[in-house]
Parts: structure tokens; sequence; C-alpha cells
């Protein structure tokens, strides 16, 4: 009868060490986890909205207004712009994603054409699903937030929202922003205001027209 050799299989060693250091970065890991949860439930309880300004995946190219009006059209999105704007402000750039359309409006009173770090500035995308008033409401309210109706449309307003978190952003308008969504027709238009005051807003809105 053929024997076969059964080979010892020695077991390795376990380095203790090593198991207690990844252990330990797991528990400073879990730990921190815990504790932002844990702060931001706080900051939900205190009645601050934890939400930030979209930032859309487009290039940094800057388009004309005949350009975004036509790309709208062909895209069958309506813009409506302001008509009338507190501190001087003034259209300084406009951003523009033509697949799955996006467009950003600069307003600035500086010239500045960063959409982080200007005054105002407006976001543009299609929409399918346009809520009425009292859907939004029906959301649950802090007192940072409203809805209105202004002109006929749907209108939330977020007067403590969280801005951009860029420290540019932060030195120069501080953690918050007011934020607004307006649906008109087929269209979203949402706006980041860090340095005015939510009448101001308000104004904006009540004073925004069709662009053709």
């Amino acid at each position: 009868m053929r024997k076969y050799e059964i080979k010892k299989i020695k077991k390795k060693k376990i380095n203790k060490k090593k198991l207690y250091i990844v252990a330990a970065f797991f528990c400073v890991v879990l730990s921190y986890s815990l504790y932002a949860i844990i702060v931001n439930l706080g900051k939900l309880n205190a009645g601050e909205v934890i939400m930030t300004p979209a930032e859309p995946p487009f290039t940094k190219e800057e388009v004309s207004l005949d350009k975004l009006i036509n790309t709208a059209k062909k895209n069958n999105v309506s813009i409506y712009l302001p008509t009338e704007l507190p501190n001087n402000y003034e259209l300084s750039a406009i951003y523009l994603r033509e697949d799955n359309f996006i467009a950003i409006l600069v307003y600035s009173a500086e010239e500045i054409k960063d959409f982080k770090t200007a005054e105002l500035v407006i976001e543009i995308k299609p929409t399918s699903d346009t809520p009425t008033t009292e859907e939004l409401e029906s959301q649950g309210l802090n007192e940072h937030e409203q809805v209105l109706e202004i002109n006929g449309w749907p209108v939330y307003i977020n007067s403590k929202a969280f801005g951009d978190s860029s420290e540019r952003t932060r030195e120069k308008y501080g953690l918050y922003t007011i934020l607004a969504d307006i649906w008109i027709g087929n269209s979203l238009h949402s706006i980041n205001a860090p340095a005015l005051e939510t009448d101001d807003v308000i104004k904006i809105i009540n004073k925004m027209a069709l662009k053709e």
C-alpha cells in the first residue's frame, strides 16, 4: 500500500501589536463619525438647516447671454432673470453646461466672476416636478425657512443655510447664506445670496422676468 506523507502546517503567530494598532485606528474613525453625527443632530435641533449651495459639474468657460438663451430654448428651459438688483450688482459671468442643461449666472458689484465668492448667484436647470406651496409646507419648516407664492410661483427660502465651505468664502461671508428655490414653469431657479437680507431676495424674485 502506498503511503502518503502528511505535512504538518505550522500556525503563524498573530502579531498582537499590529492587531491592537488596527483596532485603535478603527475606534478613532468610529468615534469621529459618531461625533460628527451628534454635532449635526444638535444643529438640526437648534433650528439650523444643514444645506449648502450646489456645485454643478461644468467647465468654467464663460458664455454670452445670447448663447445661454439659445441653448435654453433648445433644451426647452425658461430663463427668468432679475430686472432690478440692489447694491449696484451687475451680471459679471455666465457658465453653462449644455448636456444635462445647467446654467450659473454670477452677479457682483465688484466684477467677481467666481460663483463661490460672488455676492449673488442664480442657478437654472430644468425640472419635471413643480411642487405646490402646500406640498412644500408639509415637509416641515424651521424658524429660518419660509414658503411663499410670488407671481404665482412656489418659492422656498432658507435664511440660514450653510454656505460654501471654502476658506475664502467663509472669510468673506461667514458660515451662512440665503438660499431660495423658485419653480417657474419647467425650470428651477435657485438663488444663493450670502451678502443680502431675506427681504432683498424676495424683492429680486418679485422682479424676475422671462428673458427671450
